[in-house]
């Protein structure tokens, strides 16, 4: 999937290059793990084609639907997920329900569990920015920016 965008993203992009990956695409979907399943679904959100992603992965989707009752059982998802053990997808699906809910703070305190546990996962860093910023922390916002640009 990653490819099949990268290449659509080039100025000069190969169709024939395009259709041969979304091919493969498709074969991979059909014998695809659920963890496979839920990282495609995790990539096409993040690019914002949830119509896409709710194919592989429900519960994200339910959070980021805008109604709140959907929002409410993802929430319930991610904290039956986090039971078994720290999963960084579960952990920032949490972060996102708390930024829902409109509390920073604890999405926060979630986006630093995720940074402390799984030192390499970018998007933590980008979100903690994201919520540094929204709480008007400029020096900690500051830190976190220059953090990420390190790695």
């Amino acid at each position: 999937m990653a490819l099949v965008y990268a290449e659509n993203k080039r100025p000069n992009s190969d169709r024939d290059v395009i259709q041969e990956l979304d091919a493969n695409v498709k074969e991979d979907c059909e014998s695809a793990t659920p963890k496979g399943l839920y990282y495609a679904g995790m990539f096409l959100w993040l690019l914002g084609r949830n119509d896409k992603a709710r194919e592989y992965i429900e519960s994200w989707i339910d959070l980021t639907s805008g109604k709140h009752a959907n929002a409410k059982k993802a929430g319930k998802y991610f904290d039956e997920g986090l039971k078994e053990k720290a999963d960084v997808f579960a952990l920032m699906g949490k972060a996102h329900y708390y930024e829902y809910l409109q509390n920073i703070s604890r999405a926060l305190e979630t986006v630093n569990q995720v940074i402390v546990r799984f030192p390499g996962f970018l998007p933590a860093f980008i979100k903690k920015m994201k919520f540094l910023l929204t709480l008007q922390d400029w020096e900690q916002t500051v830190d976190a920016a220059q953090r990420l640009a390190e790695r």
